[in-house]
């Protein structure tokens, strides 16, 4: 559910739910200023304008222009929710969950014939047949306790020692036994899936395994395990909860875009909007399809490109285009730029009618160079006074942020960037997992 408050109405309090869900508070482009949680939302987004405030909340007051929210199945979905969007986005008001992942995954990796199947801690998901993520989870201290338990109880943790009578963890109960010469293979892909099985939440196929488990320990009358079969289904019902999270997100996603693209023109608004970006740039014609530039790096390191297309003012995902620049040791992104464009438009019959580049005048004459772009029209923006330049606006004019053209440019500006600082954030974590 999502809802829509501004500045400008003065009694809208009643309109807030009084349900857990996340907040955003917008500025008058659309920007996201802040990302927030809540229990309740009602009463978190009120606490916002009482009158005892810091100086980042007083700021962010004076600044913001409307209020959304999406409502979540529980308080959990509003936490993961939360550390998602502001890891992918990062308002300028959010100080927390910014850098690196947010999250934790458990990985149940199957193995093939050569390698022993295993229970895995990671940061990051990858696409591989097989491997199983369980996550995300926010709650890193039970996620990390959960695993010890998982590889501790069903005897998963391996090492590359070779020793015939085992090793130290092996007489500890810690080690699967894979230094021994005499290592039980089968028994040991036994527990692994025992466990996968847990993790999945069919707790049924985990019966029997525990069950001779207990046998075994009652024999020796060590009642202690018994215990810890209890502390392990304690600690996997925050996980299992967590998994419904995943089934939820693509709605939430679908949500999300709504928000964002709240303030892009209907097909019948945009007729005059694009009219007057004609008039503005001096085009042949109103342009229908608008691809957008930019480029993420850090300090010059995993540098990476982002095309984003608007096709008759709205988002157009199949033809959206991310690149890894390939031809740069350095920071130079004037010709990461280039390569980005060369590359995107090496099918001649795929121009737009406007390229929009994130910058100033220097990645216009960057984009202006290459002599294929003379088949459409090129024009820059510049964040910090929102400024747009094009051959016909050698110094620029500063748009209004409050009109059709300002808020689709600004909108599809911050959809490029969003790809960009996605891509990098990908490439950057690659890079750090290869080194360490």
């Amino acid at each position: 559910m999502i809802k829509n408050i501004t500045k400008q109405k003065t009694t809208w309090s009643h309109e807030l739910p009084e349900q857990p869900g996340i907040y955003i508070f917008f500025d008058e482009t659309g920007t996201i200023l802040y990302i927030g949680k809540a229990k309740n939302i009602k009463n978190r987004v009120l606490s916002y304008f009482r009158s005892e405030k810091n100086i980042k909340t007083e700021r962010l007051i004076q600044e913001y222009d409307s209020i959304d929210w999406i409502i979540t199945s529980n308080e959990l979905h509003a936490l993961l929710l939360e550390a998602s969007l502001i890891y992918q986005h990062k308002p300028r008001y959010n100080v927390l969950l910014k850098e690196g992942s947010p999250f934790l995954y458990i990985c149940c990796n199957d193995g093939s014939t050569t390698k022993l199947p295993k229970i895995e801690l990671c940061r990051t998901k990858q696409n591989h047949e097989s491997k199983t993520y369980f996550g995300p989870c926010i709650q890193r201290q039970n996620t990390r306790k959960l695993f010890e338990f998982l590889t501790r109880t069903f005897q998963l943790q391996t090492c590359t020692k070779n020793i015939p009578s085992g090793c130290l963890d092996y007489h500890l109960n810690r080690c699967a036994g894979t230094c021994r010469s005499d290592f039980d293979k089968e028994a040991y892909v036994q527990r692994y899936y025992a466990a996968k099985a847990l993790l999945m939440g069919n707790k049924k196929a985990c019966v029997e395994f525990l069950e001779k488990i207990i046998q075994e320990k009652n024999a020796q009358y060590n009642f202690e395990i018994s215990k810890k079969i209890f502390q392990l289904l304690e600690e996997i019902t925050p996980l299992l909860e967590q998994q419904t999270y995943k089934k939820q997100s693509r709605i939430y996603a679908q949500q999300l875009t709504l928000l964002l693209e709240k303030n892009l023109p209907s097909e019948r608004e945009y007729a005059e909007t694009a009219n007057e970006i004609q008039s503005i740039l001096s085009l042949p014609m109103a342009p229908e399809r608008i691809d957008c530039f930019d480029v993420s790096h850090c300090q010059g390191t995993n540098i990476v490109a982002a095309c984003v297309r608007f096709n008759q003012g709205k988002p157009d995902p199949s033809n959206y285009k991310r690149f890894i620049i390939k031809t740069l040791t350095k920071q130079d992104d004037y010709k990461a730029l280039q390569e980005a464009i060369t590359r995107r438009y090496a099918n001649a019959e795929d121009y737009p009618d406007l390229i929009l580049i994130d910058g100033g005048k220097g990645q216009l004459h960057a984009a202006e160079k290459i002599l294929t772009l003379k088949k459409c029209a090129v024009a820059s923006l510049a964040k910090r006074e929102e400024r747009l330049f094009s051959a016909n606006l050698p110094e620029g004019l500063v748009l209004n942020t409050r009109t059709p053209v300002g808020k689709l440019f600004i909108s599809l500006r911050n959809h490029t960037h969003n790809q960009a600082v996605s891509l990098h954030r990908i490439r950057a974590c690659k890079n750090f997992q290869t080194k360490n």
